[in-house]
């Protein structure tokens, strides 16, 4: 092998290696996302970045990013939730699916 083939496939091997060990949550980024476990009338949909990302991304969360959870609205939702304090945030695609979500539980007193 050449060494300008060997210098590329260690780039690419480099590369495949940083893809692999990136976060699953790093999917949840841009997508939308409220704190369900407390009052719902008072939650807000929030886009899920910055610190929010962060926090989803820490060892203190337990997150669910495929969407498996069928909720009041019957929308697809994601899961983040942590233990102490508790928290468990649903995460929606869109803030319309989130609002939906979040003013369906608040009429609901969920």
């Amino acid at each position: 092998m050449t060494p300008i083939r060997w210098t590329a496939f260690v780039v690419v091997l480099a590369l495949a290696a940083q893809a692999s060990a990136a976060s699953p949550t790093a999917q949840l980024k841009g997508r939308w996302a409220f704190d369900w476990a407390h009052d719902p009338a008072k939650a807000k949909c929030q886009v899920v970045d910055g610190q929010l990302l962060k926090d989803f991304q820490s060892a203190a969360y337990v997150c669910e990013p495929t969407e498996t959870k069928t909720t009041t609205t019957g929308a697809m939702a994601a899961d983040c939730r942590r233990s102490q304090p508790y928290k468990d945030y649903l995460i929606f695609r869109t803030k319309a699916l989130c609002e939906a979500e979040r003013l369906a539980q608040a009429a609901n007193g969920d």
